[in-house]
């Protein structure tokens, strides 16, 4: 688990370690169930529909229209934090 914590930049106390030590086994012994299981050699990870290129199409869209808070190209928005 430290090195995960280290992974993630996590700064763990030692009670924290323990407790979510314990818990990262039981998430690994479950992944070494289901790298157990028969799966008849069939993929399960297929689409229900056709997979296509993504093919980069321009759009005549007047930027102008849908908005007239445009500042250099870009849409300007009320600030969210603030």
């Amino acid at each position: 688990i430290i090195k995960v914590a280290e992974l993630a930049r996590l700064n763990l106390s030692e009670e924290e370690r323990e407790r979510f030590g314990s818990e990262f086994e039981k998430i690994v012994a479950y992944f070494s169930e289901l790298q157990q299981l028969m799966l008849g050699g069939e993929m399960t990870l297929e689409y229900p529909c056709p997979r296509f290129d993504d093919v980069p199409v321009g759009y005549d869209i007047d930027i102008n229209r849908l908005s007239r808070n445009i500042k250099q190209g870009y849409f300007k928005i009320p600030p969210l934090l603030t």
